[in-house]
């Protein structure tokens, strides 16, 4: 097989590569990983590990639009002649994976491979930039590996193959297992959001209101940390809840198998939730994670009552493997073996 690289810049996008790289270490096929610096991910200490451009940390945002696409333009350009005749892999859909996918497809001889793709809200704005991060890697790649029947509907038919989540092998080979425990976890960290002082307003009265019901932990990373202050609102959050640095993956899985609940704007979370029968609240309007709330695991939006859902929530096994039962990694290797015989 040919040698493989994969082009990342976030730790969710990092995480989401494990079990595949660990399948093809077990296979005994090469592979490099190449790193934009969105993140710092030196955490991961990644065999065949090259790092494009110092990290700019662990918020990984950028100070203004034009600040992204220069990002994009630089990483592309780094990129493409380290990509010359590989199998490429990008994860999601990070300024990163589209840098990954145009080098991808201007290097010669390479092949570019979505893992996470058909991902869709249905709006380039919502989140932005994101959704178009999405549908123009998904343009770019030859290979689809969708993690639903329903992300599969947004691809070709010839190249997307339905493996599941990647995120839910990284859960098994954790080893955790779920406890229903009494504490509710909140991780809010979309420039969206945070950038828009009456959706903070919301989500402070909402924690407030948990509080007196269930103790709140609240992952703070410093830019959600830095807009409460900016608003005003961080009193408030530290009288209502505990509140806790962002922490190593391992950390927070351990956390989140042991709470009762989370409210959260993260795309990836809806996901594990899903897998350790959590209820989840996406504080979002729209997600490009529909299967979560369709199968009853999660309530979508800011006006839900959140604290009936948590205290009614039931879950069976169909429910928790709607993202995939942790053989992603595994399946998607087979699929890039076959593709030589």
């Amino acid at each position: 097989m040919k040698k493989v690289a994969f082009v990342l810049g976030t730790r969710a996008e990092a995480i989401k590569m494990l079990s595949i790289i660990r399948a093809l270490e077990r296979k005994g096929h090469d592979y490099k990983v190449l790193s934009t610096g969105q993140h710092d991910l030196t955490e991961f200490k990644f065999k065949n590990f090259v790092e494009l451009t110092p990290p700019k940390g662990k918020s990984g945002m950028f100070s203004s639009k034009l600040g992204a696409i220069t990002f994009l333009l630089r990483n592309t350009l780094k990129l493409r002649p380290l990509l010359k005749d590989c199998i490429v892999i990008v994860q999601g859909d990070t300024m990163s994976t589209m840098a990954g996918a145009v080098a991808g497809r201007l290097a010669s001889g390479a092949l570019v491979c979505h893992v996470e793709s058909g991902l869709r809200t249905g709006d380039y704005f919502a989140p932005f930039p994101e959704e178009i991060s999405r549908v123009v890697t998904d343009n770019l790649a030859r290979l689809h590996f969708a993690p639903t029947q329903l992300s599969a509907r947004n691809t070709p038919n010839s190249s997307t193959f339905v493996v599941g989540n990647t995120v839910i092998d990284e859960l098994v080979a954790s080893g955790v297992k779920p406890d229903e425990g009494d504490k509710v976890i909140v991780s809010i960290h979309r420039q969206e959001n945070i950038n828009d002082r009456k959706v903070m307003v919301k989500l402070v009265d909402a924690v407030e209101e948990l509080a007196l019901v269930f103790p709140v932990t609240f992952i703070l990373a410093n830019n959600t940390k830095r807009k409460l202050e900016e608003y005003g609102l961080l009193d408030r959050i530290t009288q209502a809840c505990r509140t806790e640095p962002v922490m190593p993956y391992n950390e927070f899985v351990k956390l989140l198998a042991s709470c009762r609940a989370v409210l959260s704007d993260s795309g990836g979370l809806a996901e594990e939730c899903s897998f350790l029968g959590k209820p989840l609240m996406i504080f979002r309007t729209k997600t490009e994670r529909m299967e979560a709330v369709n199968a009853g695991n999660a309530l979508l939006g800011f006006q839900g009552d959140f604290i009936s859902f948590i205290k009614s929530f039931k879950t069976t096994d169909e429910q928790r493997k709607v993202f995939g039962d942790g053989n992603a990694g595994e399946k998607i290797v087979g699929i890039l073996e076959g593709l030589e015989k």
